[in-house]
Parts: structure tokens; sequence; C-alpha cells
């Protein structure tokens, strides 16, 4: 049989409606999934735990067991066009269509799973700031006059009384630290695109982190030479950037 057969014109329209039905099946599953994520993350307190085990098996679901379902596919697929003995330059085209589809998914699952981070995020955000007062007021231990804390501090700080000069150790909220883990879900959400191009070459890793890491320290300015380290960390290694 020639390149442009009927038979071969048919194989090709059957394996084009067959990664057409995938790719609906996997859009269906994620709106499946909607409504009930929605609903877990209405019920968050202080973490999202839980939605990691939610989307791991969601990404099993979609994008594993329906990339697999495309690969033992093209197996039989590829073979028949063998029979109809297509050249090997042009089987490996339609080849490329199942290679695509699979990198969309998976591109598009990271999309999707950085946005339901992101939105867990903004809900664990509200209740720390709807429990955590700011104007909280704290005494030294010696005299009890009134010390100047910043609530919003992310590690052990000693803070001196005015009144007596007696060092007091200040441990922030535990729900306070989580905000480090909202901002950097929000980070995520913030560069996405150059995410998922980091992860295909570490050429493009640059970019990825300059905005990453910049978006945490405008959201937390108290903790700028933390981040700016973990910047230039990445910046200097090759593992991330490449050379």
């Amino acid at each position: 049989m020639s390149v442009g057969s009927p038979e071969h014109k048919a194989l090709i329209e059957r394996w084009d409606g067959f990664l057409s039905k995938i790719k609906s099946r996997y859009q269906e599953v994620l709106d499946q999934a909607a409504d009930p994520i929605k609903e877990m993350i209405s019920g968050l307190e202080y973490d999202s735990i839980i939605m990691h085990n939610v989307l791991n098996g969601l990404r099993h679901q979609s994008q594993g067991q329906l990339s697999q379902k495309m690969e033992e596919t093209w197996e039989k697929v590829e073979g028949e066009f063998e029979k109809l003995g297509i050249p090997f330059e042009t089987i490996l085209k339609e080849q490329e269509k199942h290679h695509n589809q699979t990198e969309w998914m998976r591109d598009d699952f990271e999309r999707f799973s950085i946005r339901i981070f992101a939105d867990a995020a903004r809900q664990i955000e509200k209740n720390i700031y709807a429990v955590v007062d700011p104007n909280q007021i704290h005494n030294c231990i010696s005299c009890g006059d009134q010390l100047k804390v910043e609530v919003f501090a992310f590690q052990a700080i000693n803070v001196k009384c005015g009144g007596c000069g007696t060092i007091n150790t200040y441990e922030p909220d535990g729900r306070v630290r989580q905000l480090e883990g909202v901002y950097s879900s929000l980070a995520d959400e913030f560069c996405v695109e150059e995410y998922i191009l980091k992860n295909k070459s570490n050429q493009n890793g640059a970019p990825y982190f300059k905005k990453y890491y910049g978006f945490i320290i405008e959201k937390l300015p108290q903790r700028k030479e933390h981040y700016e380290r973990l910047l230039n960390d990445k910046l200097s290694n090759p593992d991330f950037v490449g050379k």
C-alpha cells in the first residue's frame, strides 16, 4: 500500500479519533474532580497536605493511565502502518502526535495542580489572618512592660525590653510559619509558564528562579536575606540553570 491510499487515510483517521477521545477523557476526569476539590479546599485549616494525596491520585487517573493507554494503542497502530508498507519517516509523524499529546497532558496537569495548590494557599492565608492578631500584646518576662514584637516573624527572635533591658525570646505562632508555604504556592502560580519551561530544560531555570523568589521576597520582605541567598545558590548551580 502506498502513502495516501484509502487504507492509509482510514488508519490515520482512526488514530486521530482515538487521540481525540483520550484528550476528551482527560478533560472529563479533571472536570469531574473540580467540585469535590473546591469543597475540600473550603474545609482546609492551616496546611494542604491532603491536597497532595488527592492530586497524586488524580494525576495517575488522568495523565498516568491515559498516557499508558496511548502508548499501548500506538504499539498496535504502528504495526498496522508497517503492514501497509508505510515508510518509517511517515510513521514517525504519526508517533509524534502521541508524544505531543503526552507532553500536552503533562504540562496541562502541572498548570491544573499549581492552580489547585494556589487556591488552597489563598484559603489557608485567609484562615491564618482570621486567627492571628497582629496587635497582640506581649509583655516582658521580668518587668511586664509591653514589648515591641513583630507578630508575623517566621523564626524565633530575641527582643530587648525597653524598660529593664531583659532579653525576651519571642517564638512566632506556628500558624504564621505556614505563610511561607502559602507564598511558595502563590509564587508557583505567578510563574507557572516559567516553571513548565524549566522542567523541559534546566537552561530555562534562571528566569523561573528570579521570578519565583522575587515574588516571595515582595510578600515577605522580612525574609529577604534568606530568599536572596537561596536565589543566588540556585543561579550559581549549573544543575539548576545549566552551563
